[in-house]
């Protein structure tokens, strides 16, 4: 029995040809029992009428023509194995622009938590890219350990004012701007107890980019 938002999970084994599990009648069914979907490891047929079906994904590994024929039900309400992935009653199905994950119930929250991370860095990184800030390779970079290199730079000559503003760009990348404002106050004291200057206007630049 389906409930609204259940997601139906079906292995047909990756067939595709004879094994096209929805056509436009049935999904319009689960469309009216789930307000969800499915997800099919095999295929479907009468893609232009299920593709016409609002508010509900259909995920397949392939579209025919042909109607299913050859196959005969296992199980309902089991565990079943979709490519790579063993799915259990309970999941939670995440499915978005063509690509399917399965999430264990006691690790959503996590999920959800470390996902709202990820998006506000990528956010954040595609603004400096649309900016000119910085190069695709340096977004994707291992931002701690390049701060922990910079920092062991900086134990060794606490007055390079290039290794603070490695550490000032890793902590801007992160969207860490608290934490590249003490970089900068830490580069500017020194600099002025021990040789009597300013910061360079570059490293004045990068610390005004990051405080707007």
């Amino acid at each position: 029995m389906a409930f609204d938002y259940d997601v139906l999970v079906v292995d047909l084994f990756g067939k595709v040809r004879d094994g096209t599990f929805v056509g436009d009648n049935l999904s319009t069914s689960i469309r009216k029992r789930t307000k969800a979907g499915a997800v099919i490891h095999g295929g479907i047929r009468d893609f232009a009428g299920v593709s016409e079906l609002t508010d509900v994904a259909f995920f397949c590994r392939g579209l025919d023509p042909s109607a299913i024929a050859n196959v005969t039900l296992s199980g309902v309400n089991g565990p079943v194995r979709i490519g790579n992935a063993t799915v259990l009653p309970g999941d939670v199905v995440l499915g978005r622009n063509g690509a399917v994950i399965f999430i264990p119930p006691h690790l959503a929250e996590q999920v959800v938590k470390t996902s709202e991370v990820v998006r506000l860095r990528d956010m954040f990184g595609h603004q400096r890219l649309r900016e000119g800030k910085y190069t695709a390779g340096q977004i994707d970079a291992r931002w701690s350990e390049a701060i922990a290199i910079y920092e062991r730079g900086l134990e060794q000559d606490n007055l390079a004012e290039e290794f603070y503003r490695g550490v000032m760009r890793c902590h801007l990348a992160q969207g860490d701007a608290a934490a590249a404002l003490r970089a900068y106050r830490r580069c500017r004291e020194l600099l002025s107890i021990v040789l009597g200057v300013q910061p360079s206007p570059q490293t004045q630049a990068l610390y005004q980019s990051g405080s707007e």
